[in-house]
């Protein structure tokens, strides 16, 4: 019980480290949504440099908002994460020395249709399997979610496909992979 109660817990960090990266990575584009930015800088008192610490405590929660609505609203997605979850099997993707097996056999309580369905939904930050695998660099998991039914090219909550970000990453094996299956010949950089 407190080995289940320690994973939640690191999941969860694990989700609020990917919500402020989404949030960073929306402010460097230049992103941002108006109304919780007039909102931080009322709740800093008109203190413009207190703002953007505000508006990034208001835009994660907001973010934690949109997931849970998500999850509610996925009838398929929450029936099997009640054996499962997600976002701890994610976790796996970037520990050093986890091996495939042991990832496997997380989901072997799951039928091929389950693990299908399992990782053809995103995480609580929005991304798939094959993104984390891909900006993990594990090929070798990536390889895996291809042969058991992974879509190779679903877009993330930032709209980036597995490939884009190994293209940014220029992760010449992980490009390699999603290219063939995507069956197109890899962008070699």
């Amino acid at each position: 019980m407190f080995n289940k109660f320690k994973k939640m817990n690191i999941a969860q960090r694990k989700n609020d480290e990917a919500l402020y990266s989404i949030v960073a990575q929306e402010m460097e584009s230049g992103v941002k949504n108006n109304g919780l930015w007039l909102k931080a800088l009322e709740k800093a008192g008109g203190v413009k440099e207190k703002q953007v610490a505000e508006y990034i405590k208001l835009r994660v929660q907001s973010l934690k908002d949109d997931l849970d609505l998500y999850s509610e609203l996925s009838g398929s997605a929450n029936q099997i994460s009640r054996k499962v979850d997600l976002d701890e099997f994610i976790s796996f993707f970037g520990k050093d020395g986890y091996q495939i097996e042991k990832i496997k056999e997380y989901l072997s309580g799951l039928s091929a249709r389950e693990k299908m369905d399992f990782i053809n939904q995103p995480d609580s930050s929005g991304n798939y399997p094959v993104h984390i695998a891909a900006r993990t660099s594990r090929p070798e998991i990536l390889r895996w979610l291809l042969d058991i039914g992974a879509n190779p090219n679903p877009k993330n909550y930032w709209g980036n496909t597995a490939l884009d970000i190994a293209e940014k990453r220029e992760d010449q094996e992980v490009i390699a992979i999603l290219s063939k299956a995507l069956h197109k010949p890899p962008q070699l950089g």
